[in-house]
Parts: C-alpha cells; sequence; structure tokens
C-alpha cells in the first residue's frame, strides 16, 4: 500500500491509514476536519500524512517501532496518527496535559524511538527534570498552525539544543513519502494507556484488525455516514478518538476538534458547525447540562448524543434526554482493554431502560462470571466478561497482568453487574470499589446514585474508608450546586430514607471539587487517603481533608 495509492474501489480497508486513503479516494475535496477557522479536505488530510510520514522516515521510525504522540486535539494528532500506523510502526497516543512523570514513564516503557510534541510540552518535561530527547530517541517538535493558510512547520532536537534553537521547516518543503513497507491487519497498530485510577497507567496493545472492529462497532451502531460531523468532547488520547474520528472518516464524514475544552467553545462550535453528533464525558456531561449557555446558543443541529466512559444514574440520563428531546441518546460501554466496545442502549430504550448499560454489540460475547470463571445465573452480581475480535492483544511488556485479567479467553472488565432475563447488562460497580462493612458488600455507585438524586447536589463520590470494628465505612464527598449550601446532617437524613443503614454514609465531606485524573476520571485512591485523614483527625490528630491530586499518575 502506497500512500499516494487512491484506488481502493471494491474493498474496505483493512488497516487504520487505510481508512484515510479508502475517504479520499470515495471524495477527495469532502470536509475531513474542522479546527477553529480552518476546514480540511481528505485530500489536505492525506497529503500532510505523507509529509509527516517522510519525516518520520528519516528519523528512523518503521515497522514494529513505537511513536509517542502528545499533540492534543489538533489536526497535527490525527497526521501524526495515521502518518505513524501508515509506517507500520506503534502509535502510542498521549494526553499532553498529564503529569511529565507518567510521560517520562510511556517513553521508557515503550522504548518509544520518537516523541511527536509541541514546543510548550518539551518546555515543560525538560524543566521538570526529563531527559529529551533521551537515549536512542528522536524528538519532532510540532508547531500547530490555527488560520487558514498558515501551514505545520517542524523542527529536529536533539540534547544539545534548545526548543529556541531549533530550525524550523515548513511541513509543505517535504514530499509526501511515495511507498512503505506492507501493513497487515494483524501487525501492532497502537498502544493506549488506561487512565491509571488505580495504579499506575497500563499500555493496551492493540492490532489494526482489534482496532478497527471496535470503530466498526460504534460506527455501524450510531449510522454514522458521509453527512456526519461529531465532535469528542474528550482528549484524542482517548480510545474515543477511534470512532469519534477515523469512525466518522471511516463513513466519509467530518470530524471537529477543539483543543480548548470549556462549556462555550464547545457550544460555540456546536452552532457554528452544525455538529450533529457530540461525545461527552462525565465530568463534561455535568458542567453542559448545569451551564444556562447551552440555552443561549442553537443545538438544534444535534442528531445524536453519545454518553458513557462513567455511571450516569437513570435520574440524569433522563435529564440528559429532556434537554437533547430530539436527539437520538446512545449509551456507550467499553473499555480500553476493548478498543472502546462491549455494548450499548440505544434511543429507542432509553426511557424504560434508563440505567442499562444496555445488550452487547454483535460481534461481542458478553457473560457474567464468579471469581473462579464459572458463568452466574441471570439477575445474580457477578464479574462482567467477554470476548470478541475487538479485545486486546495484551498488556504491553506486562505478560503477567495480561493473564491476570483473562479467564480463558474471556477478558475480565473488572466490573460487578448482572444481566436481566430481558438480556440487558447493568453495572453494579468497580470490583476494586466495593465497600465491605461486616462481611456484607456494599456497592458505591447505589449510595452515590441516591445522594444524585438531591436537587443540590453536583457531583458525588462514595468510598471506602478502614475501620477496625467494622472493615470499612462509607464516606461520601459531595460536590454542591452552584450557591446552596448543603449541610451534612441533611445529606445523612436524605439518604437514611431511600438506602439501608449499613449503606448510609457515616461520613461526609462537602469539597468544591472531586480530584480527577488527566482523562477526567475521579482518582479514588486520593479520596480513600482523604477518607483515612478524616478517620485520623476524628481521633484527634490535626491534618488536612481536602482530597488530594491525582497519585496514581505519579
Amino acid at each position: 500500500m502506497s500512500l499516494t495509492t487512491l484506488d481502493l474501489a471494491g474493498r474496505r480497508a483493512r488497516t487504520l491509514p487505510e481508512i484515510l486513503l479508502e475517504a479520499e479516494g470515495r471524495n477527495p475535496e469532502g470536509h475531513a476536519l474542522y479546527f477553529h477557522d480552518r476546514v480540511l479536505t481528505f485530500h489536505e488530510v492525506r497529503e500532510g500524512v505523507g509529509r509527516l510520514a517522510t519525516a518520520l522516515a528519516g528519523l528512523g521510525v518503521g515497522q514494529g517501532r513505537c511513536v509517542a504522540i502528545a499533540l492534543g486535539n489538533t489536526p497535527g494528532f490525527v497526521f501524526a496518527y495515521y502518518a505513524v500506523t501508515s509506517l507500520g510502526a506503534v502509535a502510542v497516543p498521549f494526553n499532553p496535559e498529564a503529569p511529565p512523570g507518567v510521560l517520562d514513564f510511556v517513553l521508557r516503557h515503550t522504548a518509544a524511538v520518537a516523541l511527536i510534541a509541541t514546543p510548550r510540552l518539551v518546555e515543560d518535561m525538560r524543566s521538570a527534570g526529563v531527559p529529551l530527547p533521551g537515549p536512542g530517541r528522536a524528538v519532532l517538535l510540532f508547531n500547530e498552525p490555527e488560520r487558514p493558510g498558515e501551514d505545520a512547520s517542524l523542527a529536529v532536537l536533539d540534547d544539545a539544543t534548545s526548543v529556541r534553537e531549533a530550525t524550523w521547516h515548513p511541513l509543505t518543503d517535504l514530499a509526501p513519502r511515495a511507498g512503505q513497507p506492507g501493513v497487515s491487519p494483524h501487525d501492532d497498530a497502537a498502544i493506549f494507556f488506561t487512565s491509571g485510577t488505580t495504579g499506575r497507567p497500563k499500555g493496551v496493545l492493540m492490532t489494526h484488525s482489534q482496532a478497527l472492529t471496535g470503530i466498526d462497532c460504534w460506527a455501524s451502531c450510531w449510522m454514522w455516514n458521509e453527512r456526519t460531523i461529531s465532535m469528542m468532547v474528550a482528549p484524542t488520547a482517548h480510545v474515543g478518538f477511534h470512532p469519534m474520528v477515523l469512525g466518522t472518516h471511516r463513513r466519509g464524514g467530518a470530524a471537529v476538534l477543539l483543543d480548548r475544552l470549556t462549556v462555550r467553545s464547545v457550544f460555540l462550535e456546536v452552532e457554528r458547525r452544525c455538529v450533529n453528533a457530540l461525545f461527552c464525558n462525565h465530568s463534561d456531561r455535568t458542567e453542559f447540562l448545569r451551564d444556562r449557555r447551552s440555552r443561549e446558543r442553537d443545538l438544534s443541529s444535534l442528531e445524536t448524543v453519545l454518553y458513557g466512559a462513567a455511571s450516569m444514574p437513570a435520574s440524569a440520563v433522563l435529564e440528559l434526554q429532556d434537554s437533547f428531546p430530539d436527539a437520538r441518546l446512545f449509551n456507550c460501554y467499553g473499555q480500553t482493554e476493548t478498543c472502546g466496545a462491549i455494548s450499548f442502549l440505544g434511543p429507542d430504550r432509553i426511557r424504560s431502560h434508563a440505567g442499562s448499560i444496555g445488550i452487547p454489540h454483535p460481534p461481542v460475547e458478553v457473560r457474567i462470571l464468579d471469581a473462579s470463571g464459572a458463568r452466574v445465573p441471570d439477575g445474580e452480581p457477578g464479574e462482567i466478561c467477554c470476548r470478541g475480535e475487538n479485545v486486546m492483544k495484551g498488556y504491553f511488556r506486562a505478560p503477567d497482568e495480561t493473564r491476570r485479567r483473562f479467564h480463558g479467553d474471556w477478558l475480565r472488565t473488572g466490573d460487578i453487574g448482572y444481566r436481566a432475563t430481558d438480556g440487558f447488562l447493568y453495572v453494579l460497580d468497580r470490583l476494586d470499589d466495593l465497600i465491605m462493612i461486616s462481611g456484607v458488600k456494599i456497592y458505591p455507585r447505589e449510595v452515590e446514585n441516591v445522594l444524585m438524586g438531591h436537587p443540590e447536589v453536583a457531583e458525588v463520590a462514595v468510598v471506602g474508608v478502614a475501620n477496625e470494628r467494622k472493615g470499612h465505612v462509607v464516606m461520601a464527598f459531595v460536590v454542591p450546586t452552584r450557591g446552596a449550601q448543603l449541610k451534612e446532617a441533611d445529606l445523612r437524613h436524605f439518604c437514611s430514607h431511600r438506602l439501608a443503614p449499613l449503606c448510609v454514609p457515616k461520613l461526609i465531606r462537602i469539597v468544591e471539587t472531586l480530584p480527577r485524573n488527566h482523562a477526567g476520571k475521579v482518582v479514588r485512591s486520593a479520596l480513600a487517603h482523604a477518607g483515612a485523614v478524616a478517620t485520623e483527625l476524628a481521633g484527634g490528630t490535626r491534618r488536612s481533608v481536602e482530597p488530594g491530586g491525582d497519585s496514581a499518575a505519579e
């Protein structure tokens, strides 16, 4: 396959770079990307990808080598992802907003031969004491234009050169790479790192075939087509990049990229670009639903609203549907380890099954298993496990961790849930988050869903805090709505009428925010630490009880 080969008629893309070639072959002048005031066609994207591939090949990037990409939500990230995979190399997406120590770990763990990054990130890394480029590694600085008519530029950095001394060259100075090694569907394509909410992030290795299976699960479910204009309100380093950008391209549609993710910028772009498909994570959903500016913009173009990535109580699902009454809502359940796809809840069942994660995608099999790997009856809780062509190859350079994650060929999701008699799936909680009180299992999500029903609660997270007598006690961290004057006693009283006595939080803390990692997920280890400190305070020890930062990212 060549980057200048456009004749793909009669066959479907079997590798990730072929998605772009196929889209250009169908409609070269079709819109592929929107970024600020720039509009890029499929032909322009393919040209940029080919030129960047030339630069990477000149740095020694080739078959099977890892390349870290830390560019954020920009066209440069898309160029880099297609370019790396077109060379038969392995793309390692990374959120540039993550702590420097995490990127240092990713670079060392993957033995990346190159890093594609912004000048600011490299300066921040060097200031934090991370050696860049580092032994045997090249750093390719990428300068992203924002306005039409401007060109991206590149600079190669070595150990002796500062960012300010780097010599920049326009990307257009390079000729698009004319050929490349053959890329097989079963070759390694990418390593996406998990969010690390319960420990050090793990690198999920996936092949082209596995990634494409996950992409097609969602593109088919959502009925993407050439009219689709999608926007992903999450970092491109998240596996959701695959269906929201590559999946959109696979069906001939365009993707809107936002590098400044605020309520104002999202609503502005929905209105300006007539976005018809929007995905947002839990923290963004909460902010959007509470922000009055949503009612000041014309959001009538939205036909599909996707939610997932975290638990959402049925009341919040119905609130989301009422906020977008003319849009199709989809609950999207998956993991990085499954290339993003396990099950979905379609718009026809949103109101009748609002608390469900739906039914499996047709290529995915799901079973509820106990700790020994035996199947449990419908209606009884167990671990949600799945298998299919979209399940990861394994954790990169972590064979023991990979083995622990499987029962035979069934991937253990780490989620406790059950299958109802009508076949719909429900998640109760994370296995690691279960709270044990006097031998009784307490699901934090059950307590959180009750507290979220309080009209003055904006967000909540529940953890178990060690207790010598009972094993654990329930502790809730509650973020009030703007202007609310919540009191712990009132919240405890609210819960006492809706929960069993053991489930009512013994400890409640009113906080301004919840600690989140760079992927936007709540870091429960930080909350558990704050809870342990709170119990010390109760015993007379003077220490702060504010939840800490992302300890898992260190």
